[in-house]
This record gives C-alpha cells, sequence and structure tokens, in this order.
C-alpha cells in the first residue's frame, strides 16, 4: 500500500497508530518489526544511534523463539548499542542494553555483564558489585581466563572506590597474576597503575611512586598513549604529596596534554579536576577556579556522576576560600547530596565535615551542629572516623573563636 500524505497524518498520531498495531496479527507484526528492521539497518546510522531500535524491531520480528537467525541479529544490534551508549557516555542506557546482551549471548555473558557492572560503577550504582560478582562467576564457569582478569580489575576498582582495600588490594593482585600468565602486557600495564593508586591511598608513597613507574615503562613499550597519559597524571599526584611540586606540575600538564589530543573524555576531565586542586593547594585560586569550571562541564558531559560530586565538592570549597561561601556552600551542599546518591561515603564524610566548618564559620551555628553530627555519624556507619579526627583539631579551633561549644559531645 501507498503511503499517501492523508495515511502518513494518521499514524501521527499515537491513539490511531496503537489502534492499527493492534489490529495485526501476531505474524503479520513481527513480518512488520522486521521489515522495519531491514530497512533501519541499511541506514548509515544503523551501527549507532539507531542499533537499538534495530534491537528492538527485532526482538518482536522473533515470536518464535526458535527464531536463531533474528535472535542472533538482535544479539549484534543490541551489543552496538551499548557500546554507542557507552562511548556518548549514558551509562544507565548501557548498563541496561549489556545486561540484555547478556541475557542473548551465552558465550559473552561474562564480558557483557562486566561492561553492565562497569558502566554501573562509573555512574554509582550499587548494582555494580552483583553485576561484577556475576560476571566472574560466569567467567569461572566458562574457564575464560581473559574474562576473568578482567572482571578481577573491576571487582579491585569497586572495592577501592567504596574503601574496602585489603579486598582491592587482593583481586588488584590476583588480576595481575592472570595477565601476566596470559602474557598481556597492555592489562597487566594498567592493573599495575591500579595497584599503584591502591598504595597512594594507602600512604605507602615510595611503593606508588615505583609501581606508577613501572606502569608508564610497560605503557610505552606497548605504545598506548591514553594509558601513558592516566598513568603520568597519576604519578603527579604522588609527586605532589611528596612535595616535589614543580615535577608533579610538569607531569600535570604533559598529562592533560595527551588527554585532550586523545580525544578520551572522561579521563581528560578527571586530570583537569585533578590539576585544578593542585592549583587550589598552591593558593592560585582564580586559575583554580577555571580549570575546576571547565573540568565539570566535561564530567558532566562525560557523564561521570560519580566525579561530578567530588568536582562539585572542590568547587564548593574553592568558592569559600575566595571569601564566596554564598556560592560555596550549595555547592557543597550539592556534592553531598550527589556522594549519598552513589555511595561515595569517604567524600560524604570529607565534604559533610568542611560543609559544617564553612556554616560555623558564617555564624550558622546550629546548621553547623546538626551538620557535622550527620558527617560523624556516616564517618561511623562507614569506616571513616580517621576523617573526624582529621578535621576535629579545625573545629575546635573554629569554635573557641566563635565562642560556642565544641560541635561534637566528645
Amino acid at each position: 500500500m501507498a503511503v499517501t500524505a492523508e495515511t502518513a497524518y494518521l499514524f501521527r498520531h499515537a491513539l490511531l497508530r496503537d489502534a492499527a498495531y493492534e489490529l495485526q496479527l501476531p505474524k503479520a507484526r513481527a513480518r512488520l518489526h522486521l521489515l522495519a528492521a531491514d530497512i533501519l539497518e541499511a541506514m548509515p546510522e544503523a551501527g549507532t544511534l539507531l542499533a537499538r531500535e534495530i534491537a528492538d524491531h527485532l526482538r518482536l520480528a522473533a515470536v518464535d523463539k526458535a527464531d536463531r537467525a533474528t535472535r542472533a541479529r538482535e544479539e549484534r544490534f543490541a551489543a552496538l548499542a551499548a557500546g554507542h551508549a557507552d562511548a556518548s557516555f549514558k551509562l544507565l542506557e548501557a548498563v541496561v542494553l549489556w545486561q540484555r546482551v547478556a541475557e542473548l549471548s551465552p558465550d559473552r555473558k561474562a564480558d557483557a555483564l562486566r561492561h553492565a557492572g562497569r558502566a554501573a560503577l562509573q555512574y554509582g550504582l550499587p548494582v555494580a558489585e552483583s553485576l561484577l560478582k556475576s560476571a566472574l562467576k560466569c567467567a569461572d564457569t566458562e574457564r575464560d581466563e581473559r574474562a576473568k582478569a578482567h572482571a578481577c580489575g573491576s571487582m579491585a576498582n569497586l572495592y577501592q572506590q567504596i574503601g574496602r582495600l585489603d579486598d582491592a588490594l587482593a583481586y588488584h593482585e590476583r588480576a595481575i597474576k592472570i595477565s601476566r600468565d596470559l602474557g598481556s602486557r597492555e592489562f597487566e600495564g594498567v592493573q599495575v597503575g591500579n595497584i599503584a593508586n591502591l598504595y597512594f591511598r594507602q600512604g605507602r608513597l615510595a611503593e606508588a611512586e615505583a609501581a606508577h613507574e613501572s606502569a608508564l615503562a610497560i605503557h610505552r613499550e606497548q605504545g598506548n598513549r591514553k594509558n601513558e597519559a592516566v598513568t603520568l597524571g597519576n604519578l603527579a599526584g604522588v609527586l605532589q604529596k611528596l612535595g616535589r611540586m614543580e615535577e608533579a606540575e610538569r607531569l600535570f600538564e604533559q598529562s592533560i596534554s595527551l588527554l585532550k589530543q586523545s580525544g578520551e573524555l572522561r579521563s581528560y576531565a578527571i586530570a583537569m579536576a585533578n590539576f585544578g586542586n593542585f592549583l587550589a593547594d598552591g593558593m592560585r585560586l582564580e586559575q583554580s577556579r577555571r580549570v575546576l569550571t571547565e573540568a565539570l562541564r566535561l564530567v558532566r558531559e562525560s557523564g561521570n556522576h560519580r566525579f561530578e560530586g567530588n568536582v562539585q565538592g572542590s568547587l564548593g570549597l574553592l568558592y569559600c576560600m575566595l571569601g564566596q561561601p554564598h556560592e560555596g556552600m550549595p555547592r557543597l551542599a550539592l556534592a553531598c547530596a550527589i556522594h549519598q546518591e552513589v555511595q561515595n561515603w569517604g567524600s560524604l564524610v570529607h565534604h559533610g565535615l568542611r560543609l559544617a566548618l564553612w556554616q560555623l564559620a558564617t555564624g550558622d551555628n546550629a546548621a553547623a551542629r546538626m551538620q557535622w553530627k550527620k558527617s560523624a555519624l556516616h564517618a561511623q556507619e562507614h569506616g571513616q572516623l580517621a576523617l573526624v579526627a582529621d578535621l576535629r583539631p579545625a573545629m575546635l579551633q573554629d569554635c573557641e573563636r566563635a565562642g560556642v561549644p565544641p560541635l561534637d559531645p566528645a
């Protein structure tokens, strides 16, 4: 039947369209969905923007579960759609699509679940742990050592983010061993860099520096410029902590330059934020504000919701330091809301305590007392009491200056 202007107009109305759809017999509807998938597949955007729509049509076309050819096409386009969602930083969509690929393809279930778990981790969804555990279980069952190494690495990153550092170290070491057994130098380099980040969090700075240098050598040997750039930025953070500021600034700048050239938006955004914090620590506040504002834009564009909380917190503290607490404190409150949503407990406690100190500094003593108490409770519940101990002397000094009792009863 030819599509006239009149019929095209009719089917733009949802109720009429849906009624016409329901009048079709199931097999006729399936043929129409298959036809729609064929037409869309011929378009240039089939592997990117249209991939999910094609996969959806193919799912509805396969009314017979024995239709393996259509199911295989659905799996292919679901995987293309998931990859496109990852690349476009549509992380929630990526989680859903990778789980769909896992359902459709037993042969690639472990990898698909790992991708789903990684996307969930990047966004900050609590479901990340169960997805990654399922991926590791599948890899074990399938005896797929490559998939097992990647799943172990992702599990280590998860535990490192939520502060379970002993578990993170065990999974990092397991991933390194498997990658060495497989002869995968590139993946070994990534894991050595990750374990260096863990050493840094534990305050083992000499070991962190040595591990980053080892990872850097592997990435340069493999010609992986993106991983080289990320490692340079991480090594800069170690040198900053060691007080080697000129070396650190040079490495930060090299890292940012390489990442900007590579188009690796997510890593570029993180590197910019880290450099902004470096500048703030050196009291180069206006330069820091410009860098952190750009980092926030990049973080949002990359869909890294978890790290957005960190950047908002850094900007909040910076504005307070610039004498603009009316701008800084709402950003700190927003950072705390994001941290709680994504279960970033260490950052929640840190920024919550800092917010209490600035509330105290601006004369809002009741809000400061309530905020300190809430943050201290989070610290107790999630093993972050060291952060309270670190900031308590500053709190006592600020309370004495303000002429009010300490914010905690201790």
